[in-house]
């Protein structure tokens, strides 16, 4: 399933993406590759991925499909990796945390519309 695979990669690299993204702020050609080439190219992948399984029947249709991409991956982004910075973090431990966002991003795309 896409979104544990998400999810996994997210968790297992958020030392190097989170220093990554704080670092895109202050440099503009890391900006221009991180935000604009990978992290666009990653929603990009995904809507495309949800197009397809909504237009063979699998997922329900979204009124956007960037936006329901976006939504998936800033989700498993917040949990897999923002969280462990947080000033005030909710305790979670990490299989809880995938478990549920596998949960509520999948469970939210099946079914019909």
């Amino acid at each position: 399933m896409f979104v544990r695979e998400l999810y996994d990669d997210l968790a297992r690299n958020r030392h190097g993406l989170k220093l990554v993204d704080q670092s895109a702020r202050d440099l503009p050609e890391l900006a221009a590759v991180w935000f604009d080439t990978t992290r666009a190219g990653l929603v990009g992948l995904l809507a495309s991925y949800l197009e397809d399984r909504i237009a063979a029947g699998k997922l329900r249709r979204v009124p956007d499909v960037a936006a329901a991409a976006r939504v998936v991956i800033e989700t498993s982004v917040f949990w897999a990796v923002h969280r462990h910075w947080d000033a005030h973090p909710q305790h979670v431990d990490e299989a809880t945390a995938k478990e549920t966002v596998v949960h509520f991003t999948v469970g939210s795309l099946r079914g019909r519309s």
